[in-house]
């Protein structure tokens, strides 16, 4: 299976933000999904690491491209990992987008 066939889209809209928060705070990592004006670090090999051990990967690849059709187990690594880099650059461009006070206040 190629790159090119399984590098999805992602999806930054408030359900898949929702879902992808819920299931990244299983795994002690929700703080990536809260605006700040701090950068913080994101290693996408340890974040995959993390869901993969807690048997969550294929769940937020699902989440996070809404394609709940490929079988996500068969896709080579590289691909994965693209596919959650784009999410958390998505994000990072979304909020960038936004005034951190604005975003705080449509959060809460």
């Amino acid at each position: 299976m190629s790159d090119k066939k399984v590098r999805k889209a992602v999806y930054t809209n408030i359900r898949t933000l929702t879902k992808a928060f819920e299931v990244l705070k299983e795994i002690g990592l929700g703080e990536l999904m809260a605006p700040s004006e701090n950068k913080i670090a994101v290693n996408t090999f340890t974040i995959c690491d993390q869901l993969l051990k807690k048997g969550l990967l294929v769940e937020f690849l699902q989440e996070i491209t809404n394609d709940f059709e490929t079988e996500w187990k068969d896709v080579p690594l590289k691909a994965v990992l693209g596919c959650v880099s784009d999410f958390f650059k998505g994000i990072s461009e979304e909020f960038a987008a936004v005034e951190l006070e604005e975003l705080k206040k449509l959060l809460t």
